[in-house]
């Protein structure tokens, strides 16, 4: 087995904090990076800030039935989307006996297969699909994977599937442009922060449901939770074609 590099800091005895080490300095890179390299998009405005309120940036979008749609849409592909990063440790341990390089070995392969796909095909899908059928895509692949996932008994199974979880994963910036294209420039930083709120919470709340299910039923139907997270995408799908038809947003008022 080869471990990826986290794997091998992580195995090496005498160095267990120099992968937190090394973490944090990625994190102080990127922040340089954005510092130094990423233009503000957005001119200051000279007036003085809005009163704070909770429900503020939420009142001026509660008139997009169209909007709460895509964002109900995107709740839900961030939910399911906790389902391989919740269970995938436990599952490959008990299912394929893998070990912790093994595992991080899994995750690179992972990450690779995400960062070609997200820097190199999400905006050819979007010209040739559309943003309807680029969904579709994602949310067709991410499914078939998922439920791959639940019935495969063979570690290097799990490898053949990864061009498919990297395609699912597409959606996310897909579903970000749409709605950030129905906000002027002023709601942005309102339609963000909404964005932000509930994929937290969702990422709080995600993890300690798919968990129980995944330990409840790991003794009986080991892969019933990966099935379940594909009958989960069947939730937001008339959501999703109601709310884009034929390419474009459709927007209710």
């Amino acid at each position: 087995d080869w471990p990826d590099p986290a794997a091998l800091i992580r195995d090496a005895g005498h160095l267990t904090a120099t992968g937190w080490q090394a973490a944090a300095v990625l994190n102080v890179m990127n922040l340089a990076m954005i510092w130094f390299v990423v233009p503000e998009t957005r001119t200051p405005s000279a007036t003085a800030l809005p009163r704070i309120s909770l429900l503020g940036p939420i009142k001026p979008l509660m008139q997009f039935r169209a909007m709460w749609g895509l964002i109900l849409v995107t709740v839900i592909f961030a939910f399911v989307g906790e389902v391989a990063g919740t269970i995938w440790v436990p599952s490959a341990e008990d299912r394929f006996h893998w070990n912790g390089p093994m595992i991080g070995l899994s995750l690179t392969c992972f990450g690779v297969f995400h960062a070609a796909t997200q820097g190199v095909l999400v905006g050819p899908l979007g010209k040739w699909l559309g943003p309807r059928g680029s969904l579709l895509l994602s949310m067709t692949c991410d499914g078939a994977a998922y439920v791959v996932m639940g019935f495969i008994t063979h570690g290097w199974m799990a490898f053949l599937l990864m061009p498919l979880f990297a395609i699912g994963g597409t959606a996310n910036p897909i579903l970000t442009a749409l709605l950030s294209e129905r906000v002027d420039a002023d709601r942005q930083g309102a339609l963000m922060g909404l964005i932000a709120s509930l994929t937290s919470f969702v990422s709080i709340f995600a993890p300690l449901t798919i968990s129980l299910i995944f330990f409840a039923s790991r003794d009986g139907i080991p892969g019933l939770v990966w099935v379940l997270g594909t009958a989960t995408y069947l939730v937001c799908l008339p959501f999703l074609l109601g709310a884009i038809s034929g390419g474009k947003v459709v927007l209710a008022v």
